[in-house]
């Protein structure tokens, strides 16, 4: 926030534990202020539409969450036409922590991640902003391996960031 110092004001309007139908339905049903109009619109969801420990039934494929982060872009396009939108890359995550053991979790995040660049190019009004792989690092044990990138502890803790991960993250966006 600019009052504390910050070079942009911003306003956070995340749910814990959102999936990006919760998100659309919002957005679909007036939950969006009419004076909130900001001239750069950071979307960062998709991470728990892959399920949740306390509700791992309910998880989605690949497909489905690409398509529900598209369709909540194209939602906010409607309900905003004239603000750029930036989609944030979902985040790497302790695969045991929100993933179906049958999903390969990295696998499906970095599809996942791909499928919403290709969808940001389509529109030079839409961003696609990479911060995957900056949360990770290689694995001298498991080099050319599909296990040489982990999560970098340091920076992530489970499914968030740590606060040295948040600055990393906040200076490649600035």
């Amino acid at each position: 926030r600019k009052e504390n110092g910050g070079a942009f004001e911003g306003l956070a309007l995340g749910i814990g534990g959102d999936k990006s139908f919760n998100l659309l339905w919002r957005i679909q049903n007036g939950e969006i202020p009419l004076n909130l109009r900001p001239k750069v619109w950071w979307i960062i969801i998709g991470t728990n539409d892959f399920g949740s420990l306390r509700d791992m039934e309910s998880h989605c494929s690949e497909e489905v969450v690409v398509t529900g982060v598209i369709q909540l872009v194209k939602g906010l396009r409607k309900l905003r036409p004239d603000g750029i939108i930036v989609v944030n890359s979902i985040l790497p995550k302790k695969m045991e922590f929100r993933i179906p053991s049958e999903m390969d979790g990295r696998k499906s995040i970095v599809f996942v991640n791909e499928q919403l660049e290709q969808f940001c190019e389509t529109d030079e009004s839409l961003h696609y902003f990479s911060a995957h792989e900056m949360f990770l690092q290689r694995n001298e044990s498991t080099r050319g391996t599909d296990d040489e990138l982990e999560i970098d502890e340091n920076l992530m803790f489970g499914l968030h960031p740590r606060p040295e991960g948040y600055e990393l993250w906040a200076e490649a966006i600035l």
